[in-house]
């Protein structure tokens, strides 16, 4: 008697958190060829400063780390308006751009 939860005819499968990779039959004497799904893979992002209709790179003292986190501590004169432009690129190449607008007032 099958008691493991997996049916006789059902696809054998390797159950890990958060998903499950089928595995593929291989016929004696043949090759299976898959392209495994590379699941190690994170979107990038990308950020600018919005100037004059033109991308330049973020303010000084302004950041944008790998997990797409911006850090920004403005110096003194960073007063007025500041548009910024994130670009995240998902793994299947995807851009997605995330407009921000930022006003500084003064201390």
């Amino acid at each position: 008697m099958h008691t493991d939860g997996h049916g006789l005819n059902d696809p054998a499968r390797i159950d890990t958190p958060g998903s499950a990779i089928p595995l593929l039959p291989c016929t004696s004497g043949g090759r299976s060829s898959h392209k495994a799904q590379d699941r190690t893979c994170a979107p990038t992002y990308e950020g600018y400063l919005v100037a004059g209709g033109e991308l330049r790179t973020l303010p000084v003292g302004a950041s944008l780390d790998a997990a797409g986190r911006f850090y920004w501590q403005p110096g003194a004169g960073f007063v007025g308006a500041y548009q910024l432009l994130f670009v995240k690129t998902a793994c299947d190449g995807t851009r997605t751009r995330i407009p921000v607008d930022v006003r500084i007032g003064p201390r």
